[in-house]
């Protein structure tokens, strides 16, 4: 099965141009062909530690060498955030009777589920449950791409017990030759997205798909991560 059969939210958001099927079939191809060298599944994966502030940064991408380079640096400016905010998160391993899981499916149809991340929760001063969503990826989204990507993760968590939940960006995006930054963007910061702007992305997107599908190539394999062998995994 291809990736665009089950893509994350944050690749539909970077490949989809709402109401142009064509040139969004044509970036599904370079998706499903294109290789990756890593994947932020480590990223996700410490995040809620991360921002606890708790562990020096500096310290932290030391203990990362082993990783790929940019993996090191985000989670050192995410520890970096922790130092500044010193939320108190919790981790949906942590809680598994919480409801909650690191990946929620949004179904598009009979071959399409978008996977949407999450790893931890963390209660603001108005004691509403906050879901940090990453962006990890060095490409920067629009303000509108960013909307819409907090509007899919809503979709995702944000309901039954959790209805009164709400996401919240990291964003980790930008030239790292100096380091990562770690943005916090809440979405009264973005522009309101319309249910019909969302849809449309959607139906772009299943079309697209559809006509990718006449155009299949060979999918590169991602090479497996090292392990988590560092100091996340110390007492």
């Amino acid at each position: 099965m291809s990736r665009s059969n089950s893509p994350l939210a944050l690749s539909v958001v970077k490949v989809t141009i709402p109401g142009s099927v064509e040139k969004t079939a044509a970036k599904i191809r370079r998706f499903d062909t294109d290789g990756f060298g890593f994947s932020h599944d480590y990223t996700w994966a410490v995040m809620a530690q991360s921002l606890r502030g708790v562990f020096v940064p500096k310290t932290v991408r030391a203990s990362l060498a082993g990783k790929h380079p940019r993996i090191a640096k985000c989670v050192e400016a995410l520890c970096v955030l922790g130092c500044d905010l010193k939320l108190e998160t919790r981790s949906f391993a942590d809680f598994p009777d919480s409801g909650l899981r690191p990946v929620s499916m949004l179904q598009w149809g009979p071959d399409v589920t978008v996977r949407v991340k999450a790893s931890c929760w963390y209660i603001d001063k108005s004691d509403r449950p906050i879901l940090p969503i990453l962006q990890p990826r060095k490409e920067p989204l629009d303000d509108q791409g960013l909307a819409v990507y907090l509007a899919f993760a809503r979709q995702a968590f944000c309901k039954g017990d959790w209805s009164m939940a709400r996401p919240q960006l990291i964003d980790l995006s930008g030239d790292d030759k100096d380091g990562v930054t770690a943005e916090v963007i809440n979405e009264s910061d973005l522009p309101t997205v319309s249910d019909e702007l969302l849809g449309e992305y959607v139906k772009t997107y299943i079309e697209a798909k559809k006509l990718a599908d006449s155009a299949k190539a060979p999918r590169l394999r991602k090479p497996k991560d090292k392990g988590m062998g560092d100091l996340f995994d110390r007492p």
